[in-house]
């Protein structure tokens, strides 16, 4: 009997310390399976969150963003509960028996960050074309003169004033000079000519420059948007919001970025030659000009081009000597053979102001009716003459196009390129939470992310060591997991 129950001990023994060996080996594989599993659910949890990028934002804006409240009030938390729900239902197989415990949001981006950027450099992801930056720097430069304020009105103005002056001057004085000796008499080198009954271009300008009414650029206003933005009693808009400070350091946008977002302003958001069906038709306008309708950005944005163009005619007419004899042959007819010559070199300079910007507005015609036209025009470029002026802004002429010419695409392309970054996101938010808030009344842009981390925990009991009452003290797992999401 002895030898049988040392037999029956011993074996007892054998069988346990095997047992615990086999325990232990499943629990080394459960551990392995469970740190797979969180690197499976950790990528999965991304996939996820990408999946919940805002429809309406892709489909009409060809962008990507989450919306972290998802469509609540304003909060971070309805992210982190749909997050935390995943993960809950996706823990793999029961032999894991792993639980969810917490997920946080971590230093979320919003597109309302800094000024904008990240959502600028979303618009120019979309577009995805890129170009020669010193070409990008010379068209730059054409026009930050004007989106500066350094060109305006002013200088037109002044020219006609001057000139108009001068010729009031010029009468003056021949009404008090007596007859006297052709010696006595002041003397200019601009050939005698006959304008007959040419309206006097000083006057002419100053008439045109108070006609600010669209019909006088194009023949049909019936095809101008009549659409403004909507504005519900207690809404701000994006531009005109303060936004919660950032949380994440800023992004930066660099010149052909911000290119690729002028081409994009122009294909999704649509401007007066490709309206769009948006909260308003003539995007590229609006966040050039900033009004609340379609109709006051687009005379805003005719105003900024008569600038460029009367900018270049006025410089082509001084370069060209025909045209600057032309000028001076008419301030002499207008200021008589007794004109003190610098009197009629200012009313020279009144009469080529007034002919740039009337050939501006012919200029203006052309652009907006798909036209293009010569950046800098030679004396055959021009459409009108000193004779044709009134008639040619009267019967509505437009001016010669040019095959190697610029488009108004390109005027509002470099007008967007000149704009502050602020200026062109804050304008880019408005038409698009517009558009959305028209169906989804409660999208605010200041909730969507454009990049976030999000860290998890999740833990489970040792099963198997503890059923040999392991007394190593490793009897639960937690892990915490870090991941990261970014559409840019």
């Amino acid at each position: 009997m002895k030898k049988s129950g040392s037999i029956s001990v011993f074996f007892m023994m054998t069988f346990l310390l095997l047992a615990s060996f086999i325990l232990l080996l499943a629990e080394g594989v459960r551990a392995r399976a469970i740190r797979q599993d969180s690197d499976r659910l950790l990528g999965n949890t991304c996939h996820f969150y990408e999946s919940m990028y805002h429809k309406m934002l892709r489909e009409e804006f060809k962008i990507l963003a989450v919306d972290s409240a998802l469509g609540q009030e304003a909060s971070i938390e309805p992210l982190e509960t749909a997050g935390f729900d995943y993960i809950s239902t996706s823990q793999g197989s029961s032999f894991l028996r792993m639980a969810a415990e917490d997920l946080r949001i971590i230093d979320p981006g919003r597109l309302t960050d800094g000024n904008g950027e990240a959502l600028i450099k979303l618009c120019a992801q979309a577009e995805a074309e890129s170009f020669a930056v010193n070409a990008i720097e010379a068209l730059k430069d054409k026009f930050e003169d004007v989106d500066s304020g350094k060109m305006n009105d002013d200088s037109i103005k002044e020219s006609l004033d001057s000139g108009k002056k001068a010729e009031d001057d010029i009468k003056k004085k021949e009404e008090k000079e007596e007859s006297g000796s052709d010696d006595n008499k002041a003397k200019n080198n601009y050939p005698k000519k006959d304008f007959g009954n040419a309206e006097n271009p000083i006057d002419l300008g100053k008439k045109t420059m108070e006609d600010k009414s669209l019909g006088f650029y194009i023949s049909d206003e019936s095809n101008i948007s009549n659409k403004s933005l909507l504005k519900k009693e207690g809404y701000i808009l994006p531009s005109k919001r303060e936004f919660p400070k950032a949380e994440r350091s800023g992004v930066k946008v660099n010149l052909l970025e911000k290119t690729s977002f002028s081409l994009y302003a122009n294909r999704i958001l649509g401007n007066y030659l490709l309206p769009v069906d948006g909260s308003l038709s003539y995007g590229s306008e609006y966040i050039i000009a900033g009004k609340d309708s379609d109709a006051e950005n687009l005379k805003s944005v005719i105003h900024r081009i008569i600038l460029v163009r009367t900018a270049a005619n006025m410089g082509s007419i001084i370069a060209n000597p025909d045209l600057n004899i032309e000028a001076g042959s008419f301030a002499a007819s207008i200021a008589g053979i007794s004109a003190n010559p610098l009197l009629v070199e200012l009313v020279k300079a009144g009469i080529i102001a007034s002919w740039a910007y009337v050939e501006s507005v012919l200029d203006v015609r052309t652009l907006l009716s798909g036209g293009k036209i010569a950046p800098i025009k030679q004396s055959s470029d021009f459409t009108s003459t000193l004779v044709t002026l009134a008639s040619v802004l009267s019967n509505g002429t437009k001016a010669k196009e040019s095959k190697i010419g610029i488009d108004y695409k390109a005027y509002l392309d470099g007008f967007i390129l000149a704009g502050r970054i602020k200026q062109l996101s804050g304008r880019t938010m408005d038409l698009m939470e517009s558009r959305i808030r028209s169906e989804e009344s409660g999208f605010y842009f200041e909730n969507l992310l454009y990049e976030f981390d999000f860290s998890y925990s999740w833990s489970g009991k040792n099963i198997f060591l503890y059923l040999t009452e392991d007394k190593t003290g490793i009897l639960e797992y937690n892990y915490k997991k870090t991941g990261s999401v970014s559409f840019l």
